[in-house]
Formats: structure tokens, C-alpha cells, sequence
């Protein structure tokens, strides 16, 4: 085993990227996202892949299983499969002597966080305890994430789901929301506003 190399039992120990997002979200709802990215880039946030598949220029692709991420410039250009799934992959064209300009690329799945550098962030922004999940008193997680995703797809679908700003998308959130009778709270829906904000100019950026 390389020494960048997990077991897939300490990989499991490691943080989601979704729960480090929810922690740092939880106290600066505005700037998680430059907070993260900039531990990261650094190194103080360590990373690792459940999967990393590299393709040569041949096409040729080479796939090992959780295995440490080298902090990278790359950060800067991730969008919101990262932030919630921890997926990116890297494209960029080489001139080989044998194949003339071609395309490498990188693709890392799964990507988690060392817990160690989490709960070291976690004190260096005066949070206690475990990972946030924004909900007032303890409460368990909101239980209707699915039908609430459900619906806003439909809205998408219908053409209902028009949104210029994150302001738009949180207010028309919010509306699917208040259907039921236990809506999230507001801070909760503005971290989810903004991973889908982020990920529709990434996908308008292309």
C-alpha cells in the first residue's frame, strides 16, 4: 500500500465534504464556501477519494481506491457536485510526440475530509461539539428532503422555477417549504440555495 493510501476503514472515519459544508455554513452562511476552499488549497483540510480514475493520453485509465488528494489550484474551479458529493474532474489538453494534442484528465469520486483537520476547524471557528446540521435544539434532520427536492425538479420542469439571484432561489424555496407542516429553518434552506445557485452558473458558465 503507497504511503497517500487509505484503508477503506479510515477512509470511512473521514468527513463528507456535504457535513463540512453544513459545519462552516452553520456560523458564516455567507463565506463557508471561501473559508473551505481556502483550507483546502492550503493543506490544513486534507482530502481523499473513495475513487480516483486517471486517463492517460492513450485513453488509457488507471483507477485506485481511497487514496490521498494533493491540495491543488484546482479548488478554485469546483462546482456543486463537489460541495455536495464530493465529485470533480480535471480535463486538460497535452502535446504528446505520439498522439499530437490530446486530452488527460483526472477524475476523483467521493471525496472526503481528514477529521482531524475538521475538528481542528471546528475549534478555530469556536464550534463545539460534532459536525452542525443547522437545525434548532438538537432537532434530527429535516425528514422530507426527498419530497421537497421532488417538487422543486417538477417546478424546474414546468418552467415555474425561474431564478436570476441565490435571493430568487431561497424565496421560492422557501414557498415549497412552507407546504409542510414542519419546514426547515431558514438558515438551513440558504445553504441548500446556495449549493444550487452555484451549481446553475457553473452549469451556465459551460
Amino acid at each position: 500500500m503507497s504511503d497517500t493510501a487509505l484503508t477503506e476503514q479510515e477512509f470511512e472515519r473521514w468527513v463528507r465534504i456535504r457535513e463540512a459544508v453544513e459545519t462552516v455554513a452553520s456560523v458564516h452562511p455567507h463565506a463557508w464556501q471561501d473559508i473551505l476552499a481556502a483550507r483546502i488549497r492550503s493543506g490544513s483540510l486534507r482530502l481523499a477519494a473513495r475513487e480516483s480514475i486517471q486517463v492517460d493520453a492513450k485513453g488509457k485509465t488507471e483507477s485506485v481506491a481511497f487514496v490521498r488528494v494533493v491540495a491543488a489550484p484546482w479548488i478554485a474551479g469546483v462546482g456543486g457536485r463537489f460541495w455536495e458529493v464530493g465529485d470533480h474532474t480535471l480535463r486538460v489538453r497535452v502535446k504528446s510526440p505520439d498522439y499530437g494534442l490530446t486530452m488527460v484528465g483526472l477524475e476523483l469520486h467521493g471525496m472526503r475530509i481528514d477529521p482531524d483537520d475538521v475538528a481542528a476547524l471546528r475549534r478555530d471557528l469556536g464550534i463545539a461539539g460534532g459536525v452542525a446540521d443547522s437545525a434548532p435544539r438538537g432537532r434530527p434532520r429535516w425528514p422530507h428532503w426527498d419530497e421537497f427536492w421532488a417538487q422543486t425538479a417538477a417546478q424546474f420542469a414546468r418552467g415555474e422555477f425561474v431564478a436570476a439571484s441565490q435571493a430568487d432561489i431561497e424565496r421560492r424555496m422557501a414557498a415549497i417549504a412552507d407546504r409542510f407542516l414542519d419546514p426547515p429553518n431558514e438558515s438551513t434552506l440558504r445553504i441548500r440555495a446556495s449549493l444550487l445557485w452555484k451549481a446553475l452558473k457553473s452549469e451556465a458558465e459551460k
